[in-house]
């Protein structure tokens, strides 16, 4: 797998994997999860070795990027490389310099732990005592 970051941040998809496609399509594309937890009731979480996505109902309603350097998986990285020491304002200092558009209400929640959310797209950037944490995109309940 081939994983842009900074394309996954513009458009909320990550290749041909996007929110709403069915479990069938998700596994069609990337194959058996190397780990799967949830399920029945609760939503089904299947992890790759790149990427991680919650299936609700038979359909993806959360797609979430690994930050290299903490796990390197058979996916290659184009672009754009934030890891887990990438600050919130390195964060925002790219999207300036590339144009995307972030919401300026940034949303603050529990203690040390903000989100970013990018206009467009509506993928989130959540960051823990402003380094960045994880990349992700999710349905709205």
């Amino acid at each position: 797998m081939t994983i842009d970051v900074e394309s996954f941040i513009r458009s909320g998809k990550l290749g041909d994997v996007r929110l709403g496609m069915t479990k069938n399509e998700l596994v069609g594309l990337l194959g058996a999860a190397d780990a799967v937890a949830g399920g029945g009731r609760a939503p089904e979480i299947l992890k790759y070795p790149d990427v991680e996505v919650m299936v609700k109902g038979g359909v993806v309603t959360f797609i979430s990027i690994t930050l290299p350097p903490a796990h390197w998986g058979d996916a290659q990285y184009l672009g754009w490389r934030p890891s887990h020491d990438t600050t919130r304002s390195e964060c925002e200092h790219f999207f300036r310099l590339n144009q995307i558009a972030i919401d300026s209400d940034q949303r603050a929640t529990r203690g040390s732990f903000r989100t970013l959310v990018v206009k467009d797209s509506g993928v989130r950037l959540a960051f823990v005592d402003d380094l960045l944490d994880r990349i992700y995109a999710m349905t709205e309940d």
